[in-house]
């Protein structure tokens, strides 16, 4: 018997803390949110103001994911995480490689 909800709660807890920790201290992430599995980071130009970078950086953010074997859910300037709710801890981790190394590769001319 699956326990879905279960399930969705611990990889999604997990989720959030490894993007609290690891994300947030990127010079372009400015809030993690979310619930479960249905998480987004946020980028920004500087994390004092919440400035938001140019639109065109969706198009690039979404390039840079599927050249690194993701496909993002870009949203102005919102990156989601929201896998299917049966996603192994393994898949997860791997997900969230890929969306910390797209985050990370920003500068600061990607965002004007």
């Amino acid at each position: 018997k699956e326990r879905i909800v279960e399930h969705v709660a611990k990889v999604g807890k997990r989720a959030r803390e490894r993007m609290e920790k690891e994300f947030m201290a990127l010079p372009y992430v400015g809030v993690v949110d979310g619930l479960g599995l249905m998480l987004t980071v946020e980028v920004v130009t500087d994390k004092a103001t919440r400035g938001r970078p140019n639109p065109k950086l969706s198009d690039r953010l979404q390039r840079m994911g599927v050249e690194r074997g993701a496909l993002l859910r870009v949203s102005s300037n919102r990156l989601g995480f929201s896998p299917p709710l049966t996603i192994t801890p393994e898949e997860s981790e791997k997900g969230l490689d890929i969306l910390y190394s797209v985050l990370k590769s920003l500068k600061p001319e990607d965002l004007k």
